[in-house]
């Protein structure tokens, strides 16, 4: 429309017939017309008419072919500007996905994301993946954790967490709530983290607080104890003195008269027992005495220097020598001492009080049958540890009384008289040295005991 074709057109006044109610339309809407004149006079074939209504219908193709191109082309830029901001917008997602995986992979935690049936739909964590049940994935649990913190977060729509141990650790599970669109939650975040060095330095500090209680109660005890015994102690003495002076006159008394009796015993029965149970009552104040000095020796710190230049090979020798006679016949000690152990300051009394107990305890783990101690000494260079090992082919322990073998007043040998300190007071000695000791033990294999200290003090 607004374009003319026009071909041998004459003057208005030539026209003598005149065909125009030929359209050109296209989308149902007139773009044009044709118009056909004669010059002279003469009607219209119905051969004419047909043929220019053909042209019209071609014309209509062409124009409505040229109206879809230029349509097309419009599109086409639109679709190029369209998709140019499409990738622009992918590359942006893909930077700032890539940036909040690498801020999710730099936590250390193990962080969650899970649907109302469990399913993992992300993670931060090549080991869980995104898929699976968290309770499977996190703590092969075969159904929801007791007490799960994510279904406290379905419900209340808030924080919520649960400490869990698994596998000897210890893991703090908190969870957040994501919502959605509508306000509701239909996704959670779980973030799991390993609080196992947090746990026992808790531990620890419960436990020197319980300690150092423990300690004012034991030494408090033990004063209480060690005076009366001590009266005990002396009046035995001076009981033993006087029977031995008494006995020899109440025997001639006894020559006059047999039925003499005390303590409503006949005088033979009670001569024939009096001495032992004075004696008995001897050892019993000794053995009080003994366990009252373990007892302060538990609660107070040693107030001894730690000056003496120790020479451990030399120290370990001597205490050997002292206690043989008090270890099993059927018992043999191997000594296999490296040379040149440099010396290094301590207390050699105290370490002695370590080296017996050991070597006692590991005598006692011996059986009837027999077995054999062997100490060793050693010295690694490169961190300048002096290391020293009593190892026995004894009974050894059990896990139980392996992790609480440390403990004050833990032992094995209750029955027998034992307190369970020597243990605790040997660690204890070993810590002021700047030393630890480390136990390997398996039951009917034997224990080794391992004290590793510090020579450059």
């Amino acid at each position: 429309k607004g374009t003319k074709y026009i071909s041998n057109v004459g003057k208005e006044k030539d026209i003598r017939n005149q065909l125009s109610d030929i359209n050109i339309s296209t989308n149902d809407k007139v773009s044009g017309e044709i118009k056909v004149i004669y010059h002279k006079k003469a009607n219209f074939l119905k051969e004419e008419i047909n043929l220019l209504k053909e042209i019209s219908r071609k014309f209509t193709k062409r124009i409505e072919r040229d109206e879809k191109t230029k349509a097309l082309e419009k599109q086409r830029k639109i679709l190029i500007s369209k998709n140019k901001r499409l990738i622009e917008l992918t590359e942006e997602c893909r930077e700032n996905r890539e940036k909040l995986e690498t801020l999710f992979k730099a936590f250390s935690d193990k962080l969650i994301v899970i649907d109302k049936n469990f399913n993992i739909t992300f993670s931060n964590s090549d080991d869980i993946g995104s898929d699976g049940k968290c309770f499977k994935k996190l703590f092969n649990g075969e159904s929801q954790c007791t007490e799960c913190p994510a279904l406290k977060t379905f419900e209340s729509m808030g924080t919520a967490s649960r400490d869990v141990e698994y596998t000897d650790q210890f893991y703090r599970l908190r969870t957040y709530p994501i919502f959605n669109e509508e306000g509701k939650v239909d996704r959670l975040l779980e973030v799991c983290r390993n609080i196992t060095k947090e746990k026992k330095m808790e531990n620890q500090l419960l436990e020197t607080h319980k300690l150092a209680s423990l300690g004012k109660l034991v030494a408090g005890v033990a004063h209480e104890i060690n005076n009366p015994n001590t009266f005990i102690l002396g009046n035995t003495k001076i009981l033993q003195e006087a029977f031995s002076d008494m006995l020899p006159i109440i025997d001639k008394e006894y020559e006059r008269n047999n039925s003499l009796k005390i303590a409503r015993l006949n005088y033979d029965l009670f001569k024939e027992n009096v001495s032992t149970l004075i004696d008995d009552i001897n050892k019993g104040a000794v053995k009080i005495k003994k366990i009252v000095e373990q007892l302060r020796s538990y609660a107070k710190k040693d107030d001894e220097d730690f000056t003496d230049m120790i020479d451990l090979n030399d120290i370990i020798e001597n205490t050997v020598r002292l206690v043989k006679k008090q270890i099993k016949d059927n018992v043999n000690i191997k000594l296999e001492l490296k040379a040149q152990i440099p010396k290094f300051v301590g207390n050699i009394s105290r370490l002695e009080q370590v080296i017996i107990n050991l070597v006692l305890n590991a005598s006692q783990a011996i059986g009837n049958d027999g077995g054999e101690i062997t100490v060793r000494t050693n010295f690694n260079v490169q961190n300048n540890n002096v290391f020293f090992s009593i190892e026995d082919n004894g009974k050894g322990m059990d896990d139980v009384t392996r992790k609480n073998i440390f403990d004050p007043f833990f032992t094995t040998k209750r029955n027998e008289g034992g307190i369970g300190l020597g243990l605790s007071i040997s660690l204890r000695i070993i810590k002021e040295h700047k030393g630890n000791i480390e136990v390997e033990t398996k039951p009917e294999k034997g224990t080794k005991f391992t004290i590793t200290i510090p020579a450059h003090n």
